[in-house]
C-alpha cells in the first residue's frame, strides 16, 4: 500500500482559531502543483454525527446526489450533479450547475454564484449542506538540509523502548515515578514556584493518559491524528506540531499535518523549516531526540530554540515521526518528562494508526472482492486472490470470444409490452445465460443492450483447445436453457437468439478508467466473433476456422462447412461453420447468408 493510500494525513473536525486550519487528509498534490493543500468541511452534519472532512485531490471534484459523484449529497434539494470544483492555476473554482442554485458567504455576505474562485474560510451552501472551505501552507512546509549539523552537546538522543512504550500503562508508570520522586523530596525542600510547576506537569500528564479515551472514539483516521496533534500542544508548551510520514518509496519524510498554539506561531511559523537533520536521525536511528539550540549552530540560525522529535513505529518499522518545536521568545518552560510524554503519545498513536492501517487493508481487499465478483464466478474470483494482481494486467493472450443477442429485438420488444416488461424478461434470460457460461468455465464479458459477450480463457486457461471447447458447450447449453425458457412463455413472448463464436490472440485486462475498471478483452478475433454472429440464424451457432480447427477432433460436436463468407467491415472474407450438438443432431434453423 503507498503512503498516499496507508499513510493518511492529519486533520480536525473541531474548528479551533488558534489552530492551523484542516489539513489534507492524503498527500495528493493539486493539478497544477501548487503550494496549497485544500479540503471542504461539512459544518452541519445528520444528528449525532461529527463533521466530516472532504479532501479536494486535484482535477474536477463533482458534488451531487448520483452515486458516481466524488463528494454524495442527500437532501430533495440536491441535484443529481449539484457542483462542481475545478483547480485551475493554484486556485479552487466553485461552479454552480444545479437550478436550485450554490450559495457563497465570504465575510459574512451572501451572495448566490455560478462561477467563483474560493478563498480560505469560504462557506458553501449546497442544497441545505454548509461547508466550510479550508486551505493550509502544508505543500510550501520545508524540511532542512538534513546533512546539516546541529549542537551535540545541547541534544539529548535515547532509542524508543517499543515494548514499554506500547503499553497502555506507559503514562501510569511515568507518573507513579514523578509522584515518588515528590514525595520523596518532600514538600518543605520544593519552593512554590517548583511545586506548581510539578503539578501542572502532572496535570498534563493526566490529560495524555486520557489519550486512549479519546481516540477510541475517533472515526476515522483523519479525526484519531487530529486529536494527536492538538492534544500534545495542548499539553506543552510548544509553538508547531507536525506528523512526518514516511514514503515506503522513497523513503524520504515529508509533512503531512501541522499545528499551530497561535496567530503569530502560524505567521512566524510558516516561514521557518522544520529542522531536517534532527527528523532524519530519529527515524534512522529509531530515536527520541530533544534538542536545544546554543548561541550558534544550525538551529539558532533557523530561528529555533527547541526541537522534539519521536518515531512512529508500526510493525517494527519506523513508518514517521512525531515532531514539536519551539521559536517564540517568553515561553515557559517545556516540562519536565516532556520527551517522555511524547515518546508515549507517539507509540500509542502508532498502535491506532496500525490498526486504521489493517481496516484500510481489509476495506480495499473486500471491494477488490466485491469489484471481481461482479465481473468473475466466485471460483475464478478465488483463482485471482491466490495468483495475485499480475493476473489482471492487460497480457496478450489465446481466448475465444462468444457473442449472442436476440433475433428481431425491437418487434419482440414491442410484443413484450412496456419497458419495465422487456427489463424484466431480459434480466431472466441474462440470468440464465450467465449461469451457463459460468458453469462451463467462461466468464460474461460484458451486457451490449440485448447481446452478450463472453470469454474462454482468460483470466484463466486451460489450454487454446479445452477453451474453444468450453465455449462451443456453452453455445449449445444456451440454445437448451432457451428452449426450457420458451416453453413457460407465449409465442409473443418468446426469444430467438443467434450466437458467433471465434478464437484468436488478444489483449485481455483491466481495462477503463481509473475509477472505473472492467475486465476486457480487446483484438480482431473479438471484433470477427462479432460479425460472425451476425450472420447467424434463428437459434443457430456459427463458428470461425480458428474456433473449428481446435475443436473438430471432439467427438460430441458436429460442424457444417459453410464456407466463406462477407462480414462489414472486413475486406478479407471469414470461413465459417456451423456447429450442431452432435452428428446425429441438427440445428432447429438453417443459417442465413
Amino acid at each position: 500500500m503507498s503512503a498516499q493510500a496507508a499513510c493518511l494525513c492529519l486533520a480536525d473536525q473541531a474548528w479551533r482559531p488558534y489552530h492551523a486550519r484542516y489539513i489534507r487528509q492524503t498527500r495528493v498534490r493539486l493539478a497544477p502543483p501548487t503550494p496549497h493543500f485544500v479540503q471542504l468541511v461539512l459544518q452541519n452534519p445528520a444528528p449525532g454525527q461529527p463533521p466530516s472532512t472532504h479532501v479536494l485531490d486535484g482535477g474536477r471534484v463533482r458534488i451531487g446526489r448520483r452515486d458516481d459523484n466524488e463528494i454524495v449529497l442527500d437532501g430533495a434539494t440536491v441535484s443529481r450533479t449539484h457542483a462542481v470544483l475545478e483547480f485551475k492555476d493554484g486556485e479552487v473554482w466553485a461552479c454552480n450547475l444545479s437550478k436550485n442554485g450554490t450559495v457563497l458567504f465570504r465575510n459574512n455576505i451572501e451572495q448566490k454564484i455560478h462561477r467563483r474562485a474560493l478563498e480560505d474560510g469560504d462557506e458553501l451552501v449546497i442544497g441545505g449542506h454548509r461547508f466550510l472551505f479550508e486551505t493550509t501552507l502544508l505543500g510550501g512546509l520545508e524540511i532542512g538540509d538534513d546533512s546539516a549539523p546541529f549542537d551535540e552537546d545541547n541534544t539529548f538522543v535515547r532509542q524508543v523502548d517499543e515494548s514499554v512504550l506500547t503499553s497502555k500503562s506507559g503514562i501510569q508508570a511515568i507518573l507513579e515515578e514523578a509522584e515518588a520522586d515528590e514525595k520523596g523530596r518532600g514538600l518543605q525542600q520544593i519552593g512554590a514556584e517548583d511545586l506548581a510547576r510539578l503539578r501542572e506537569d502532572s496535570r498534563k500528564l493526566r490529560t495524555v493518559q486520557r489519550l486512549d479515551v479519546q481516540l477510541a472514539h475517533q472515526a476515522s483516521l483523519v479525526d484519531l491524528l487530529g486529536r494527536v496533534l492538538e492534544l500534545v500542544l495542548d499539553a506543552m508548551p510548544g509553538d508547531r506540531a507536525c506528523a512526518l510520514l514516511v514514503n515506503p518509496e522513497t523513503g524520504e519524510p515529508s509533512p503531512q499535518a501541522l499545528r499551530y498554539t497561535s496567530p503569530k506561531a502560524k505567521q512566524l511559523g510558516e516561514e521557518l523549516e522544520i529542522s531536517g537533520a534532527i527528523v532524519s536521525r530519529a527515524i534512522r536511528e529509531s530515536a527520541a531526540i530533544h534538542a536545544s539550540a546554543g548561541e550558534t549552530g544550525t538551529m539558532a540560525r533557523m530561528g529555533l530554540t527547541d526541537v522534539l522529535v519521536v518515531p512512529f513505529i508500526i510493525e517494527e518499522r519506523v513508518a514517521g515521526a512525531l515532531y514539536v518545536d519551539r521559536y517564540l521568545v517568553s515561553l515557559e518552560d517545556l516540562p519536565t518528562r516532556a520527551l517522555d510524554m511524547l515518546e508515549t503519545v507517539a507509540a500509542q498513536t502508532s498502535l491506532y494508526i496500525s490498526q486504521f492501517l489493517l481496516l484500510e487493508r481489509v476495506k480495499c481487499a473486500e471491494q477488490e472482492r466485491a469489484h471481481l465478483e461482479r465481473c468473475f464466478a466466485p471460483d475464478v474470483v478465488r483463482y485471482l486472490q491466490e495468483a495475485g494482481k499480475d493476473e489482471l494486467v492487460a497480457q496478450e493472450c489465446i481466448a475465444t470470444i462468444l457473442f449472442s443477442d436476440i433475433v428481431g429485438f425491437t418487434t419482440w420488444a414491442e410484443r413484450v409490452g412496456s419497458a419495465r416488461e422487456v427489463a424484466d424478461n431480459l434480466n431472466e434470460y441474462f440470468g440464465l445465460m450467465t449461469d451457463v457460461v459460468e458453469e462451463v468455465g467462461g466468464i460474461v464479458d460484458k451486457f451490449i443492450g440485448d447481446g452478450l459477450m463472453a470469454d474462454f480463457g482468460v483470466p484463466r486457461s486451460n489450454g487454446p483447445a479445452e477453451d474453444a471447447r468450453n465455449a462451443l458447450r456453452a453455445a449449445l447449453r444456451m440454445l437448451q436453457e432457451l428452449e426450457a425458457l420458451n416453453q413457460d412463455r407465449s409465442p409473443e413472448e418468446q426469444i430467438q437468439i443467434r450466437i458467433g463464436i471465434n478464437t484468436g490472440e488478444v489483449v485481455a485486462g483491466m481495462m477503463g478508467s481509473a475509477k472505473r475498471p472492467e475486465y476486457s478483452v480487446l483484438g480482431d478475433p473479438v471484433n470477427t466473433a462479432s460479425r460472425i454472429e451476425g450472420l447467424a440464424g434463428e437459434n443457430t451457432i456459427l463458428i470461425g476456422r480458428a474456433t473449428w480447427e481446435l475443436t473438430n477432433d471432439c467427438e460430441e460436436f458436429a460442424f457444417e462447412d459453410l464456407g466463406k463468407r462477407s462480414v462489414k467491415g472486413r475486406e478479407e472474407q471469414v470461413h465459417v461453420h456451423r456447429l450442431t450438438a452432435s452428428g446425429h443432431e441438427e440445428s432447429p434453423r438453417s443459417p442465413t447468408a
